[in-house]
């Protein structure tokens, strides 16, 4: 959810980037926005909530999500908020 204003400040007022160095910030962004949706569908954990019972089949292990939210979103995030 704070990735998403970065975004728009970015491209605040009128549609581009102010400048090309601008790119690499935005791209890490898109990448920390774009890393949880595609990861939590096939967390285990995130189906007791909204449907108990089995878990859908397709599912990684809790490392893996776990790896890929401190090693990589996480720093991701704070480097393109910091870039800003």
């Amino acid at each position: 959810m704070l990735a998403t204003p970065t975004i728009v400040l970015a491209l605040y007022p009128n549609g581009h980037l102010p400048s090309r160095w601008w790119r690499w910030p935005v791209i890490g962004v898109a990448v920390a926005i774009s890393l949880p949706v595609l990861t939590m569908p096939f967390d285990p954990a995130a189906y007791d909530d909204i449907a108990p019972g089995h878990a859908p089949p397709a599912t990684l292990p809790s490392w893996v999500l776990t790896l890929v939210l401190w090693g990589v979103h996480i720093p991701l995030l704070v480097v393109s908020i910091l870039a800003i």
